[in-house]
């Protein structure tokens, strides 16, 4: 009798991190979720789901504590200097995180001749820097996303909308 392959099981969600960190921030846990296909390296992202079709309190956590959120104080730079991350990857994490889609030049309906592939380069003084589109699903509204982050834990993001972009 033949048999099917259906591939891989599914990875099994793990919130008690996520948990923990929002019972610090004071926030309910109710609906927390992680979305397992996003997992990268150490780096889970999750969110909560209070009702239909909300999402919020997107986060990614690392095994080791650090967080970054949609905010200038997360540990950006310990996320976007982790190993084996490149920039289409970073775009795909980084839209997540800001709740946006990721936009790229070949994006399906986006009109923006302004949208580049990402980038994520490194400095000589170990900052990182973070550049790439999103966009708003509803509107196709394409923004670009800045992200610097240097070793001391400092960082900026700046979001400019395609028609402010030179």
């Amino acid at each position: 009798m033949p048999t099917t392959d259906f591939g891989p099981p599914e990875p099994t969600p793990d919130t008690t991190r996520y948990e923990a960190w929002l019972t610090k921030q004071g926030k309910p846990t109710n609906g927390a979720r992680e979305d397992v296909y996003k997992r990268f390296g150490d780096w889970g992202f999750f969110d909560r789901n209070p009702g239909a079709g909300q999402f919020v309190d997107r986060a990614a956590l690392d095994q080791s504590g650090h967080v970054v959120r949609n905010d200038e104080s997360a540990d950006w730079y310990v996320f976007l200097s982790s190993p084996d991350l490149d920039a289409a990857t970073a775009l795909d994490l980084v839209s997540w995180l800001l709740n946006a889609a990721p936009a790229e030049p070949s994006t399906p309906g986006l009109r923006e001749p302004k949208v580049k592939a990402p980038t994520l380069t490194k400095a000589a003084d170990g900052t990182v820097t973070y550049q790439g589109w999103i966009h708003n699903p509803q509107n196709r509204m394409a923004t670009r996303i800045t992200i610097t982050a240097g070793p001391s834990g400092s960082a900026k993001i700046v979001p400019e909308p395609a028609n402010k972009v030179p």
